[in-house]
């Protein structure tokens, strides 16, 4: 079974985390009952833990919004290389638009910085086209403070705890569904501070095990009111890096069509957009 620190979504999958997927390790038997007698602090702990495991994984997919306009839809590759103490992932949208993402850790805490890089003239089809904000590649909300644990429920028929974290600046408020046998977020429900009903949701489907004892995420849906946006993997290549290097071209893949000229790239520190 995997644990929190294996399935990061969006980029954290192989991925993500935390792009949409990530690696996941065991847990021992009787696990569950422990982390459901765990006080929230110290769940949260766990979830927030890193990988810590050298490994890498390439996925390919697609990306579709529906809205009132009509259905957008996108290619997607993701590349993502882990270390012990930092996480590299590559996003190609349609081959025109190129993400970057690198997050280092605390060594005490653990807790993520993330520095996420875009083209300053992105063109054709763009994540925030698409509905995706940064902290949905970042996960950068589980690191918002701890509020309150609200209650207990089940997602596709996992139990889970489910605790209220809200951002140090904006106060916007999110309801994170962890499972309790894996420490994994499988749905997330954001609130504008103030609101009683979300604007915006996502849940994470269909578990996947791979080589190596490595898991991840096939289906991502994002919604908010009158959206819809899913991300679908078709194919997935995973590894431990011990047991079997990274492809060399790993983290050089480039779109295929030319960017507009003179592209510049942005810098975004992370904390929560």
């Amino acid at each position: 079974m995997p644990t929190a620190n294996t399935l990061r979504p969006f980029v954290t999958a192989a991925l993500i985390t935390s792009t949409f997927g990530m690696p996941a390790a065991c847990v021992a038997k009787g696990r569950s009952a422990e982390a459901g007698r765990m006080p929230p602090e110290q769940f949260l702990e766990h979830v927030r833990q890193p990988f810590r495991q050298n490994a890498w994984a390439r996925m390919g997919g697609k990306v579709t919004r529906s809205d009132a306009s009509g259905k957008t839809k996108a290619d997607l590759r993701v590349a993502i290389l882990f270390a012990t103490d930092t996480t590299d992932a590559r996003l190609i949208l349609n081959d025109e638009n190129l993400y970057l993402l690198h997050q280092t850790y605390s060594s005490e805490t653990g807790v993520p910085k993330a520095k996420f890089t875009l083209p300053e003239n992105e063109s054709g089809t763009t994540l925030k086209q698409l509905g995706v904000r940064t902290s949905d590649v970042t996960f950068s909300f589980l690191s918002w403070p701890f509020s309150r644990e609200i209650a207990r429920d089940s997602v596709g028929g996992k139990s889970c705890r489910v605790m209220e974290l809200v951002h140090p600046e904006t106060k916007e408020r999110a309801w994170v569904w962890f499972s309790i046998a894996y420490f994994f977020p499988l749905r997330v429900h954001w609130f504008h501070d103030g609101a009683d009903a979300p604007w915006r949701k996502l849940e994470l489907k269909g578990l996947k095990r791979h080589a190596e004892g490595l898991w991840f995420i096939k289906n991502l849906q994002l919604k908010g009111e009158g959206w819809k946006t899913q991300v679908n993997f078709e194919d997935a290549e995973l590894g431990l890096s011990a047991k079997r290097r990274p492809p060399t071209d790993l983290l050089t893949d480039t779109p295929k069509k030319p960017a507009p000229p003179k592209a510049k790239r942005r810098i975004l520190k992370v904390l929560g957009n």
